[in-house]
């Protein structure tokens, strides 16, 4: 076999070895590694879909959302509290029932809020722990 085959061969195998570590090891996907993604994964991406254009007419979708621009102050409340009923959003509107997160610490919220905007906002407002246990005040 000539030195250049051998180089060849030598590469692909190379090649080979780390696609599959690759799959073995299961490299996640750069989303995956901000912070909220967990949360998000957890609690938001059954319904909104991982890539967060929601399903169909069921769920709407989170991108050019109204509410990372102008209803900002009420996501916390909505995200602990659920929704219940009629909801417009840019590409139309929604008869749905959102489930309440309770558990949801204002920390948690905070990182889940602030990766909502990083992912599909289009203003970064105050999404401080602080801030948001303020905005949790008037929560029913």
């Amino acid at each position: 076999m000539s030195p250049d085959r051998k180089y060849l061969l030598g590469g692909l195998l190379f090649l080979l070895g780390i696609s599959s570590l690759v799959i073995i090891f299961q490299i996640p996907d750069r989303a995956e590694t901000i912070p909220g993604s967990k949360l998000y994964r957890e609690h938001c991406s059954a319904c909104h879909g991982q890539d967060g254009k929601g399903f169909r007419a069921l769920y709407p979708p989170l991108a050019d959302s109204p509410y990372f621009a102008e209803k900002q102050a009420m996501l916390p409340c909505l995200i602990r509290g659920g929704i219940r009923g009629s909801l417009v959003t840019a590409d139309g509107s929604y008869n749905l029932r959102m489930p309440a997160f309770p558990d949801l610490t204002p920390a948690d919220l905070s990182t889940l809020i602030l990766y909502l905007q990083t992912r599909w906002g289009k203003t970064n407002r105050d999404s401080s722990v602080k801030n948001i246990e303020q905005l949790l005040l008037p929560c029913p």
